[in-house]
């Protein structure tokens, strides 16, 4: 798996550094720093966790058994949440994401936003997911490779 971050211009340079703690103005030699591009691939990870979607962390092999970990998971979101949830989830997992917003863009892309605003306030299985993963990598500075997965689970998705 291979990130990469392009920071084209000084001001975007300038303040992705501050974001990550770093107030100095940057010399390039600096820029090379192991420390700093950890800092930098996390702040970013971050960000992407941030938009994912958490419903697609509940493990699913069918609607069945979604539905009964969503309950166990959120007794009182109520069975009308749960099978909105459900309907959610088996399109997400049909169509993707982006093909999902392309479709309903006519509604307005807010409601995406504030779809995702409600998903954060239910509960999700516990466990490891993708993105702890491939933080523990960074913070190692070690490589990943989808062989170092074969016949494990990764995002309680099996990668093969």
């Amino acid at each position: 798996m291979r990130i990469e971050i392009r920071l084209n211009k000084k001001q975007k340079l300038i303040q992705v550094l501050r974001n990550i703690g770093i107030s100095e103005q940057p010399k390039f030699k600096m820029l090379f720093r192991n420390g700093i591009a950890q800092k930098v691939l996390i702040y970013y990870l971050d960000e992407i966790e941030e938009g994912y979607p958490k419903l697609l962390l509940y493990k699913s092999n069918n609607p069945k058994d979604f539905l009964s970990h969503f309950i166990m998971q959120n007794p009182k979101a109520g069975l009308s949440k749960a099978i909105q949830m459900l309907g959610m989830r088996i399109l997400l997992d049909e169509i993707g994401i982006r093909e999902f917003r392309e479709i309903t863009k006519k509604y307005g892309s807010s409601n995406w936003y504030n779809f995702n605003k409600e998903l954060k306030g239910l509960n999700y299985p516990q466990g490891t997911n993708a993105f702890h993963t491939l933080r523990t990598a960074i913070n190692e500075f070690k490589s990943l490779k989808l062989v170092d997965f074969q016949n494990t689970k990764l995002n309680n998705v099996n990668v093969t």
